[in-house]
Protein backbone atom coordinates (compact mmCIF):
# COMPACT_ATOMS: atom_id res chain seq x y z
CA UNK A 1 0.00 0.00 0.00
CA UNK A 2 1.26 3.44 -0.85
CA UNK A 3 1.84 5.94 1.96
CA UNK A 4 -0.52 8.48 0.46
CA UNK A 5 -3.18 5.88 -0.30
CA UNK A 6 -3.07 4.99 3.37
CA UNK A 7 -3.59 8.63 4.30
CA UNK A 8 -6.52 8.93 1.89
CA UNK A 9 -8.25 5.86 3.33
CA UNK A 10 -7.62 7.10 6.88
CA UNK A 11 -9.16 10.46 5.99
CA UNK A 12 -12.17 8.66 4.51
CA UNK A 13 -12.52 6.65 7.71
CA UNK A 14 -12.45 9.87 9.74
CA UNK A 15 -15.04 11.78 7.74
CA UNK A 16 -17.07 8.87 6.34
CA UNK A 17 -18.44 7.77 9.67
CA UNK A 18 -19.84 4.42 10.68
CA UNK A 19 -21.44 3.74 7.29
CA UNK A 20 -18.16 4.03 5.40
CA UNK A 21 -16.32 2.00 8.02
CA UNK A 22 -18.91 -0.76 7.79
CA UNK A 23 -18.62 -0.93 3.99
CA UNK A 24 -14.82 -0.82 4.20
CA UNK A 25 -14.71 -3.68 6.72
CA UNK A 26 -17.17 -5.74 4.66
CA UNK A 27 -14.82 -5.38 1.71
CA UNK A 28 -11.49 -6.10 3.46
CA UNK A 29 -12.85 -8.92 5.65
CA UNK A 30 -14.33 -11.02 2.85
CA UNK A 31 -12.34 -14.03 1.73
CA UNK A 32 -11.60 -14.84 -1.88
CA UNK A 33 -10.69 -18.18 -3.41
CA UNK A 34 -7.69 -16.76 -5.27
CA UNK A 35 -6.10 -15.27 -2.12
CA UNK A 36 -4.73 -17.22 0.86
CA UNK A 37 -5.66 -14.51 3.38
CA UNK A 38 -8.27 -11.82 3.70
CA UNK A 39 -7.08 -8.34 2.65
CA UNK A 40 -7.37 -7.09 6.23
CA UNK A 41 -4.37 -9.23 7.25
CA UNK A 42 -2.29 -7.99 4.32
CA UNK A 43 -3.15 -4.40 5.25
CA UNK A 44 -2.26 -5.05 8.90
CA UNK A 45 1.19 -6.36 7.95
CA UNK A 46 1.91 -3.52 5.51
CA UNK A 47 4.34 -0.70 6.25
CA UNK A 48 1.64 1.97 5.93
CA UNK A 49 -1.54 -0.09 6.12
CA UNK A 50 -0.92 -1.08 9.73
CA UNK A 51 -1.70 2.50 10.74
CA UNK A 52 -5.19 2.12 9.25
CA UNK A 53 -5.90 -0.98 11.31
CA UNK A 54 -4.47 0.67 14.43
CA UNK A 55 -6.73 3.66 13.78
CA UNK A 56 -9.77 1.41 13.43
CA UNK A 57 -8.91 -0.48 16.63
CA UNK A 58 -8.48 2.74 18.59
CA UNK A 59 -11.28 4.92 17.22
CA UNK A 60 -14.16 2.73 16.06
CA UNK A 61 -17.21 1.53 17.95
CA UNK A 62 -16.97 -1.73 19.94
CA UNK A 63 -18.75 -3.84 17.30
CA UNK A 64 -16.39 -2.87 14.48
CA UNK A 65 -13.42 -3.12 16.82
CA UNK A 66 -14.32 -6.67 17.77
CA UNK A 67 -14.80 -7.69 14.12
CA UNK A 68 -11.29 -6.50 13.26
CA UNK A 69 -9.72 -7.88 16.44
CA UNK A 70 -11.25 -11.32 15.94
CA UNK A 71 -9.83 -11.56 12.41
CA UNK A 72 -6.44 -10.34 13.61
CA UNK A 73 -6.35 -12.91 16.43
CA UNK A 74 -6.95 -15.74 13.93
CA UNK A 75 -3.83 -14.74 11.99
CA UNK A 76 -1.64 -13.81 14.95
CA UNK A 77 1.17 -16.23 14.05
CA UNK A 78 1.77 -14.72 10.62
CA UNK A 79 1.37 -11.15 11.91
CA UNK A 80 3.90 -11.60 14.69
CA UNK A 81 6.50 -12.46 12.05
CA UNK A 82 6.06 -9.01 10.54
CA UNK A 83 7.51 -5.86 12.10
CA UNK A 84 4.39 -3.89 11.26
CA UNK A 85 1.86 -6.65 11.84
CA UNK A 86 3.18 -7.21 15.35
CA UNK A 87 2.11 -3.67 16.27
CA UNK A 88 -1.45 -4.46 15.26
CA UNK A 89 -1.31 -7.83 17.00
CA UNK A 90 -0.22 -6.14 20.20
CA UNK A 91 -3.37 -3.99 20.19
CA UNK A 92 -5.53 -7.11 19.87
CA UNK A 93 -3.85 -9.15 22.59
CA UNK A 94 -3.14 -6.54 25.25
CA UNK A 95 -6.01 -6.93 27.72
CA UNK A 96 -5.53 -3.41 29.06
CA UNK A 97 -6.62 -1.99 25.71
CA UNK A 98 -10.26 -1.88 24.75
CA UNK A 99 -10.23 -4.23 21.75
CA UNK A 100 -12.17 -6.82 23.71
CA UNK A 101 -15.58 -6.33 25.28
CA UNK A 102 -15.63 -5.69 29.00
CA UNK A 103 -13.25 -3.85 31.31
CA UNK A 104 -9.51 -4.00 30.80
CA UNK A 105 -7.74 -6.41 33.09
CA UNK A 106 -4.17 -5.24 32.61
CA UNK A 107 -1.99 -3.83 35.35
CA UNK A 108 -3.32 -0.63 36.81
CA UNK A 109 -1.14 2.41 36.33
CA UNK A 110 -1.17 4.52 39.45
CA UNK A 111 -0.24 8.16 39.64
CA UNK A 112 1.45 7.76 43.03
CA UNK A 113 5.13 8.75 43.07
CA UNK A 114 7.69 5.94 43.37
CA UNK A 115 8.93 5.15 46.89
CA UNK A 116 11.98 7.10 48.00
CA UNK A 117 15.26 5.37 48.63
CA UNK A 118 16.74 5.57 52.13
CA UNK A 119 19.77 7.83 52.66
CA UNK A 120 23.08 6.24 51.67
CA UNK A 121 24.53 6.15 55.20
CA UNK A 122 21.56 4.14 56.50
CA UNK A 123 21.61 1.75 53.58
CA UNK A 124 25.28 0.82 53.90
CA UNK A 125 25.63 1.15 57.65
CA UNK A 126 27.80 4.23 57.37
CA UNK A 127 30.73 2.33 55.82
CA UNK A 128 30.59 4.21 52.50
CA UNK A 129 30.58 7.97 52.30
Amino acid sequence: MDQFASKVVEKCLKIGGVDFLGRYLDRVCEGRLDRPRIPLIDIASDQYGNYLIQYILQHSNPQHREIVASHIRKHMVSLRGSKFGSRVGMLCTNPALQTRPGPGSGPAISSAPPPRMPPANVRYGGAYR
